[in-house]
């Protein structure tokens, strides 16, 4: 009886485990794991196996007694069997790693390579569609530079064909003259019926609208004045023309444009008998009209000389419904400021504000 009771207690478990900082750091968490229940199964092991020496030192103490032994816990060994296996099974793959250190170490070497080398191809890739990108761009700015020049150059040959283009340009040119720039230009369209209209435009290409009265007045006045340049010489030569107030809502530089224009299409020099210059009209009779002071000044120095000489008159209004139709005093023919005629009539000048 007493070499089975050393037989049992030989069964105690006693169990040292390797430590921790033995194993690569990428199975510390798994050791961990595995070991976890394995102090809690060997004390119930050992606690069971104490159990039995009891029952067989009872049994030696009481031959003749009957003892019904302490029921055990079942799988005492199985828990220990499992959790020493899985330890055993990293303490394997921790040493197949420490074996094949220089092997796993080129492959990782081999994977950073491949990395870097991934890394150079798609920064490759992306800096190609760049540049691929950067000379689309580049073709396109060619392409649209070329199709504006084209579009230029059609226009040219439409209009070396087409009348309305060429009164375009003519109108165009004679509105650039009289504002000073290009705010408001002509456009040939075509419409369904094929017939050329035309359109005016702004310099971005919108269509003109809301035109000032100094626009409307330039558009009109440069319109008449190509339409009197179409005529034959010998039908404008015989025409009378009238002019009413050209210069409605322009500025004083407009003032000058449309005087000039004046001057050049309905005057010109004539040598004399004497030797001299004459000016005469290039068309029978030239009627012109206007509200202002500034411009009629500027129409004196035009007048023409001789038998054809100028003539002047004012319109007087007397109410709604009536006005006076006679020639001009002299107080505003012969003098280059309306103030005479204001001194002839008895007219009172307008106070300045502030005075008494």
């Amino acid at each position: 009886m007493e070499s089975l009771i050393s037989k049992i207690q030989a069964n105690e478990f006693t169990l040292v485990l390797p430590n921790e900082a033995q194993f690569n750091h990428q199975y510390r968490d798994a050791y961990r794991k595995a070991i976890d229940p394995l102090p809690q199964a060997i004390e119930s092991f050992n606690q069971a196996v104490n159990t039995l020496c009891k029952d067989v030192q009872k049994k030696i103490e009481n031959l003749h007694k009957p003892l019904v032994p302490t029921v055990l816990a079942p799988g005492l060994a199985e828990k220990i069997t499992k959790a020493i296996q899985a330890v055993n099974a990293l303490i394997k793959k921790n040493n197949e790693l420490a074996e094949n250190f220089i092997g796993a170490k080129a492959e990782a070497h081999q994977k950073v390579k491949n990395h870097y080398i991934q890394q150079f191809i798609d920064k490759q890739e992306a800096s190609g569609l760049e540049r691929k990108k950067d000379r689309q761009v580049a073709r396109s700015e060619r392409l649209k530079a070329y199709s504006t020049s084209l579009q230029l150059l059609i226009n040219e040959l439409q209009a070396l064909i087409s009348h309305a283009q060429r009164g375009r340009e003519k109108i165009n040119d004679r509105l650039a003259s009289m504002l000073g720039n290009t705010a408001v230009q002509i456009k040939v369209l075509t419409d369904t019926a094929g017939q050329e209209r035309f359109q005016l435009v702004r310099k971005n290409g919108q269509v003109a609208k809301n035109l000032s009265d100094g626009e409307r007045t330039a558009i009109a006045f440069s319109y008449f004045i190509i339409k009197l340049e179409e005529l034959s010489s010998e039908k404008f030569k015989n025409s009378i023309v009238y002019i009413d107030d050209p210069i409605s809502s322009l500025d004083g530089n407009h003032i000058y444009q449309i005087t000039s224009a004046i001057n050049e299409i309905f005057f010109h020099k004539t040598q004399n008998i004497q030797g001299g210059e004459t000016w005469t009209t290039t068309c029978k009779q030239l009627f012109i009209s206007t509200h202002s002071f500034e411009f009629f000044n500027l129409l004196r120095e035009l007048k023409p000389d001789g038998s054809n000489h100028a003539r002047l008159y004012l319109v007087n209004r007397i109410n709604d419904d009536c006005s006076s139709f006679g020639n001009m005093p002299k107080s505003l023919s012969s003098y280059g400021s309306e103030y005479h005629f204001l001194f002839e009539k008895n007219i009172p000048f307008p106070r300045s504000r502030g005075q008494s």
